[in-house]
């Protein structure tokens, strides 16, 4: 046995049951559970000495996952691909493989591998349903999922500097658009203008230290490439 025979969703498990308050014979009958994907019930039937010999056949785990990326894989019938190359990433997954590692610095990256993975799958050259991510957390082996995580998380504060000029870039489309309609809008009505001068002092005010500090990134980020 290895990591190429245990999933997202089995590992997700043993790592619970290692870190529950249970005692260290129910901590082994729930990890035997999720290995051989047996019921407690099952589990509570296997001799004690069973038990200790399963929990030293796990030795293998104190080892990672050697950090080979596979960028193709099948399940249940279907072929993913994994685009690696952030640069292909469209705004939206990139968002939101950037919020989702954020997460993960603060709670672990376990709980959001198959998450990950999911923004970066395409099958038959387009982008997978969101639904794919419990197809990936129930399926995928860790021998697989691992090193994609690995090079994503290795990668995640030098997309943050990458993404950060997009977000800049993108207030500032937002904040001028609307001061546009306030001086091109003859025909608005004064709820409307009211309306419009509202959500920029929101802007504004709730975010003025970020929208700050993201137009000064993005202007420098274009006179360096000036």
């Amino acid at each position: 046995m290895n990591w190429s025979d245990i999933t997202l969703e089995q590992l997700v498990d043993i790592e619970n049951a290692k870190q529950s308050d249970c005692s260290a014979i129910e901590k082994r009958m729930r990890i035997y559970s999720s290995v051989y994907r047996c019921s407690m019930d099952d589990a509570r039937k296997v001799s004690l000495k069973r038990l200790y010999d399963f929990h030293n056949e796990l030795a293998w785990m104190n080892q990672l996952p050697k950090e080979v990326i596979t960028k193709k894989v099948k399940i249940d019938g279907r072929v993913f691909e994994f685009e690696l190359n952030a640069q292909k990433l469209d705004a939206g997954s990139y968002i939101t493989i950037m919020d989702t590692l954020k997460r993960a610095k603060e709670d672990g990256v376990l709980p959001y591998i198959h998450k990950i993975l999911a923004e970066l799958a395409r099958e038959k050259g387009e982008k997978v349903e969101p639904e794919v991510a419990n197809l990936f957390y129930k399926h995928l082996t860790v021998d697989i999922a691992y090193p994609i995580a690995v090079f994503f998380w290795k990668l995640s504060n030098a997309l943050m500097l990458r993404i950060l000029p997009y977000l800049a870039n993108q207030m500032e489309m937002k904040v001028n658009e609307l001061e546009d309609l306030l001086k091109n809008g003859d025909g608005l009505s004064r709820s409307t203008t009211s309306q419009i001068q509202t959500l920029l002092s929101g802007i504004r005010s709730q975010n003025g230290e970020l929208f700050d500090s993201l137009t000064r990134l993005h202007t420098s980020s274009k006179s360096k490439t000036t």
